[in-house]
């Protein structure tokens, strides 16, 4: 298998629609800090305004031909950035998720050149959140956990974080049993 990380910056406009569709559906957004539907003219603009942006990178992510899902970097600074991802609704609980984490992990500190990476998973979504600690060593930090209001109430996500030091003491036979299912033959960013 191939996986290809596409910039956001060089999506075609059918891609555009696509990403804005995935992240608009009910599997995604609810999960997410903001959970309203965005039009595709909005996201449109804000997709534009990341042209000359340095500080985050959003990609798309393709297994062979298969869209997967996203990948984002955002808050980006000399030494850390916050992460996350998304998969396509149809992808959820795939083993996808674990494929993605573990390259979008190794590009961070390899190649941004961050010492730590950070996120914030909503209190609800335990699966992501045991994921993060139980295949890729994040622990719990509040320093980046958050709380915010909306009409239906208060959701809550739970910040994580993770060191470059603890990623490569980081060892899990899930994580490379799944690396070895899936047959991840090569890697592209572009």
């Amino acid at each position: 298998m191939k996986l290809t990380f596409k910039n956001f910056t060089r999506l075609t406009e059918e891609e555009i629609e696509l990403v804005c569709n995935m992240r608009n559906s009910t599997g995604v957004r609810t999960k997410m800090y903001n959970q309203d539907i965005i039009p595709l003219e909005e996201h449109k603009k804000w997709l534009a305004g990341l042209k000359d942006r340095t500080d985050c990178f959003y990609f798309l992510a393709y297994a062979d031909d298969k869209v997967l899902g996203v990948v984002d970097f955002t808050s980006i600074s000399e030494f850390e950035c916050e992460w996350g991802y998304y998969l396509d609704e149809k992808y959820l609980n795939s083993g996808y998720g674990v494929v993605l984490e573990y390259f979008v992990l190794k590009y961070a500190f390899e190649n941004i050149g961050v010492e730590k990476l950070f996120c914030a998973v909503l209190d609800s979504n335990k699966n992501v959140y045991d994921t993060h600690i139980k295949y890729f060593g994040f622990v719990a930090d509040e320093n980046y956990s958050s709380a915010r209001q909306t009409e239906k109430g208060e959701l809550k996500f739970n910040g994580l974080s993770l060191t470059k030091a603890d990623s490569q003491k980081w060892k899990n036979p899930t994580v490379e049993r799944s690396l070895k299912f899936f047959k991840v033959e090569e890697i592209e960013w572009k």
